[in-house]
């Protein structure tokens, strides 16, 4: 009943509450990298066209002239796939900083930093994104 009020769930003892705090970490972290997954996937063909036409002004080629003319030029020379272009690594790196990150926050929100002792430490924790749970 008190998980699904949307109350965390503490059932005696620090151990509890440390695992429903990590559990909320996990099901946080996995809702946002889902979000960010499909944000990727949405706006990669544009961000390889952007990284087309700042490879060609360095090497001072001339064969993408405009944002229509590059998706032509892509989709002519490689097919849809070309759109696609260095998607993979692009999205593991983003998945793994995020799951990084964000247990990183969690760890040290949780037992590094101890709110209890000094006001300066509640401040600290603003800094980090799991502060707020």
């Amino acid at each position: 009943k008190c998980q699904e009020k949307g109350t965390p769930q503490v059932l005696g003892g620090q151990q509890k509450a440390a695992e429903s705090s990590l559990q909320h970490v996990v099901n946080e972290t996995t809702k946002e990298m889902v979000a960010r997954s499909c944000a990727t996937i949405i706006t990669h063909p544009f961000h390889v066209i952007t990284l087309r036409c700042m490879v060609q002004f360095i090497g001072r080629e001339t064969k993408y002239s405009g944002l229509f003319d590059s998706i032509v030029t892509v989709y002519r020379e490689e097919g849809v796939l070309g759109f696609f272009a260095g998607l993979i690594p692009r999205l593991l790196a983003d998945i793994l900083s995020l799951w990084m990150c964000n247990l990183l926050a969690h760890v040290i929100n949780t037992y590094a930093i101890d709110d209890t002792v000094c006001r300066l430490c509640r401040c600290m924790k603003t800094y980090t994104h799991w502060s707020l749970y």
